[in-house]
């Protein structure tokens, strides 16, 4: 019974790890038996890393400066929380002199990202500080959208892009069960 626990614990912290990832894009023999296959879970897991990543971004920017009552646990933000933060700060220095963006995307929900940050779920409306930006929308299942733009004081910017559906990962429709 000990040895069967040992590799059940053994496999659920290789499997919930970035190296089972790494080796899936590596080998494919955990992800499929195709080339295709294999190219879709490793765009999968890339995706998966790129999430974490900006997700890590966000908390490693927010970080308070305080730290928590002794024998209070500190709580983990949520992104809904991250997201309000970060507005806060982007519209903070668009107070006097700022433009004005409309984001909206086909579909609705995409997360938008301003200078990688993100910020709200589309249509939003929020203040920018005049100056260059990088606007992103990211939604799962469609392609990432991302443009550069320059705003002047007092401008009104409207962007409602059409996102493109993302056919590897809709073609890729397998579900890796792991079931102990």
């Amino acid at each position: 019974m000990n040895r069967k626990m040992l590799w059940i614990t053994s496999l659920v912290v290789i499997f919930c790890s970035a190296a089972w990832s790494q080796t899936m894009i590596q080998y494919g023999a955990l992800g499929a038996n195709s080339a295709a296959g294999t190219s879709g879970a490793a765009n999968s897991a890339a995706n998966i890393v790129n999430v974490l990543n900006n997700r890590l971004a966000g908390l490693n920017a927010n970080t308070s400066s305080g730290s928590s009552a002794p024998g209070q646990a500190s709580q983990s933000p949520t992104v809904e929380e991250l997201m309000r933060s970060n507005r806060r700060t982007l519209e903070q220095g668009a107070l006097e002199h700022g433009a004005m963006l409309h984001a909206a995307s086909v579909p609705q929900g995409a997360m938008l990202y301003v200078d990688h940050r993100a910020i709200a779920r589309t249509p939003a409306d929020l203040r920018l500080p005049a100056g260059k930006h990088i606007l992103e929308l990211k939604s799962p299942a469609f392609m990432d959208w991302k443009q550069e733009v320059s705003v002047a004081a007092e401008e009104k910017l409207t962007i409602e892009p059409k996102l493109q559906a993302d056919t590897q990962a809709q073609n890729d429709k397998r579900i890796i069960n792991l079931a102990f």
